[in-house]
């Protein structure tokens, strides 16, 4: 950092016109070079700053992007879930409106297909790829119709790394 000592010295005024000049010439060039110093330390002071930043910034996206990947995780497990379930849930809720379809035959017609309890517009969830330079915010899609999706719950379950969801970090 720059301080006042560093300012160049000018000398005291002399009475002659042609050493006052040449003088002031001097002065002149002295504060040019200790402004070029001092635009050259800002300078240098805020690509450190920028610099620091970008540190601090890539380190905070790094521990955002973990987080948000295990809440996928976590959050793919409870969809595999809720699937299980609906699927049970269905079956005894197509098992009720068959048998009431059956007693009222005459009134319904045999192709009707009973209705569902639940339906998929949509299975992906967000999470972050670490790249070269940056991070990708994309998706992944959650493979609904899987024909093992309890062994899929378990498997995701033992793969999860068991982290706290919030981070600390002092800074």
């Amino acid at each position: 950092m720059f301080c006042e000592s560093e300012l160049p010295q000018l000398k005291p005024q002399v009475t002659n016109q042609q050493d006052s000049l040449e003088q002031l010439q001097e002065d002149v060039a002295a504060l040019a070079k200790y402004v070029e110093k001092l635009s050259q330390w800002r300078k240098q002071e805020v690509q450190q700053t920028l610099k620091s930043k970008i540190v601090t910034g890539l380190q905070q996206l790094g521990l955002l992007a973990d987080s948000i990947n295990l809440l996928a995780d976590q959050l793919e497990i409870e969809i595999l879930k809720f699937k299980t379930i609906a699927i049970e849930t269905n079956e005894a809720y197509h098992a009720i409106q068959q048998s009431s379809n059956t007693t009222l035959t005459a009134q319904t017609p045999s192709n009707q297909r009973p209705l569902n309890i639940w339906e998929v517009n949509f299975s992906a969830l967000p999470v972050v790829e670490k790249k070269t330079g940056g991070f990708l915010l994309t998706a992944r899609t959650i493979n609904l119709f899987a024909p093992d999706t309890q062994k899929d719950i378990q498997t995701l379950a033992l793969q999860q790394p068991r982290k706290p969801l919030l981070t600390l970090v002092n800074g």
